[in-house]
């Protein structure tokens, strides 16, 4: 991770970074690599950040699950704790983007991503199992419009656009499939998806590097497709 982190940094001029770490190690020695750097963020029960100064501080008293920085340096969390989407601005600001839809406050917030036309999607997973298809996907307009977009997915994980922004790839860790689905118009539904890829064991977060290669983490079997 800290190696990956370094590389976005010097290769391509990224200015900050977000990590999440599900599992309480704080980002398995990450901190140790940053820590003279204060523009390195990571999740690990909050959002904390590296400082100058070499210290680990605890930066936002979150439950964040997935994170995704912009263009424009803000950083998109899922937050857990309120079941709120939120971004942190450049200037250290915290502002709710979404907290309901249809009247009804949102459930589980779990990974998230950005199409082209600035749409934002994240998965909401609930119960976990091959025939527990009672997961969600959501979607964020420019607008400010919230709207469920797709349901009946077996524990939604990972959720990506192609660079192209033509195809959404969503990672049902449930029945361990990769689904793909032709981005919508910012009014309409997912349509119908197609089986992309079948994991062995699960699966959780997905990218596309900069050559428009996915990858796909496997945790069960420790692996990347």
């Amino acid at each position: 991770i800290a190696v990956l982190a370094r590389y976005l940094q010097r290769r391509h001029g990224i200015a900050r970074i977000a990590i999440v770490d599900f599992d309480v190690h704080h980002g398995n020695g990450t901190q140790d690599a940053f820590y003279e750097d204060g523009d390195v963020f990571f999740c690990s029960g909050a959002l904390l950040r590296i400082t100058p100064e070499r210290k680990v501080l605890k930066y936002l008293d979150l439950n964040p699950a997935g994170t995704y920085l912009l263009a424009d340096r803000r950083v998109l969390i899922c937050d857990n704790k309120n079941h709120a989407l939120v971004q942190l601005t450049p200037e250290g600001k915290v502002q709710v983007l979404a907290e309901q839809c249809e009247g009804k406050p949102l459930r589980n917030l779990n990974d998230l991503c950005v199409d082209k036309a600035g749409n934002v999607y994240w998965t909401d997973p609930k119960s976990h199992g091959p025939k527990a298809d009672d997961g969600d996907i959501y979607r964020l307009t420019p607008e400010g419009v919230v709207s469920k977009v797709g349901s009946g997915f077996a524990f939604p994980n990972g959720i990506e656009v192609d660079p192209e922004s033509k195809y959404l790839y969503v990672v049902e860790s449930g029945n361990k499939k990769v689904m793909r689905f032709e981005v919508p118009a910012s009014d309409k539904p997912l349509g119908k998806g197609e089986l992309f890829y079948t994991l062995k064991t699960g699966g959780d977060g997905l990218a596309f590097d900069a050559k428009g290669r996915m990858w796909v983490t496997d945790f069960g079997g420790g692996e990347i497709a």
